[in-house]
């Protein structure tokens, strides 16, 4: 339970009472990164019973790290074959390229 205890988060349409029905319940996997639960009876809208809960947590964006993707649109095909015609004119006939760095 996230929500401290006492504080209500239905108000009834009849009698105007506070009570507290709902829970507020966190995952194991976001616990560690609350910070705080709270309810904002100010904002409760019009003809409704329940009220607002709000929940702070912690959660930063780890920055995405792609590897470099090849633009085959933005290649110069022509030099990319006369690049590559020169790197095949230094195999000897019927050598197996097995590695990458072999072919660089």
């Amino acid at each position: 339970m996230d929500l401290l205890k006492d504080i209500p988060t239905l108000c009834t349409l009849v009698s105007g009472n506070y009570m507290r029905p709902d829970n507020v319940i966190i995952s194991s996997s976001l616990a560690n990164n609350f910070i705080q639960c709270n309810t904002i009876p100010a904002d409760q809208p019009a003809r409704t019973n329940h009220i607002p809960i709000t929940m702070h947590l912690n959660v930063r964006l780890k920055a995405q790290t792609d590897p470099p993707w090849p633009n085959f649109k933005g290649t110069d095909w022509k030099e990319f074959r006369k690049e590559l015609e020169s790197k095949f004119k230094n195999l000897r006939k019927g050598e197996a390229i097995l590695t990458e760095i072999k072919f660089l």
